[in-house]
């Protein structure tokens, strides 16, 4: 090869290098920080899922990118992908709904990553700057008396947590979120929030995104409730669970339409049992 190439191969290749790492980072890193880090990160230990450095290393390529694609189908039929729900407390990672060529991004960033630092964590306030106010407003957001922006249901309408200060001991459909501070950090807790990947909430909060100005005084609440440092509020001396008081609420709802349309029935009911009396 002449010299003059050789010259500006030397040349050229950090360039080229340098270009690449910019273009990886537009198309890539804020996708995964959208819709993975709320659950996994590439070379920052395990989170609710498993670390994905060198995950194309460990296993085939092909397999990463079927998994990223569409995992509930890998999860039912592969028995690699089960063993990794078992390993991880049974959390199924849901369909993030992306498109071939941004399954192919992520393909390339989860390599690119694993042998280069990346920075993948979402950009955030952290919870120790938050004020009681903030954690005040959290309880609030939690609790419904605050309705989200985008219209997401309160969280007590599925979760509890310890100390939260209602006569509503919350919701039984989902975990206990007393400590999901220390089991997610501030980090994967702003992700799961922004983009939730647990399936049902992923479901309910696809068209109801929270907003930041959500996510931080929620934080803050779910941060205190971790430490036992709620602050102290007029609370029920026997708390009532979300469930009993749906029930309870349905069975008055009954009794009233019960006594206030008595003769409801009549009108089709007696002529099907006594067809040949006439309707008083």
């Amino acid at each position: 090869m002449p010299r003059y190439l050789i010259a500006m191969l030397v040349v050229t290749l950090p360039a080229i290098g340098q270009a690449q790492e910019p273009e990886l980072a537009q198309a890539s890193k804020e996708l995964f920080v959208v819709k993975c880090s709320s659950c996994h990160s590439v070379g920052g230990g395990d989170r609710v899922g498993p670390d994905l450095k060198d995950a194309t290393t460990r296993r085939q390529e092909d397999w990463v990118r079927r998994m990223i694609n569409a995992p509930s189908r890998m999860l039912d039929s592969d028995p690699d992908a089960r063993a990794l729900v078992s390993k991880y407390k049974g959390v199924r990672m849901p369909d993030l709904g992306l498109t071939a060529e941004q399954v192919d991004a992520m393909v390339t960033l989860i390599a690119f990553c694993s042998a280069n630092p990346c920075d993948l964590a979402p950009k955030l306030t952290p919870v120790t700057q938050a004020t009681p106010q903030d954690a005040a407003l959290g309880r609030e957001l939690f609790l419904g008396v605050v309705a989200f922006k985008g219209g997401g249901p309160a969280c007590v309408s599925c979760h509890t947590v310890e100390g939260v200060g209602s006569i509503l001991d919350g919701g039984l459909l989902s975990k206990d979120l007393t400590n999901v501070f220390a089991r997610l950090g501030d980090v994967g807790l702003e992700a799961s929030l922004r983009n939730p990947t647990f399936l049902l909430m992923n479901k309910v909060f696809a068209d109801h995104p929270l907003a930041a100005d959500e996510t931080f005084p929620l934080r803050a609440f779910l941060y205190d409730a971790n430490r036992g440092a709620l602050p102290a509020a007029v609370t029920a001396e026997t708390p009532i669970s979300v469930p009993l008081a749906g029930a309870v609420g349905a069975a008055v709802a009954l009794i009233l339409l019960n006594a206030l349309w008595p003769r409801r029935l009549r009108g089709i009911r007696k002529p099907l049992v006594h067809p040949t009396e006439k309707l008083s």
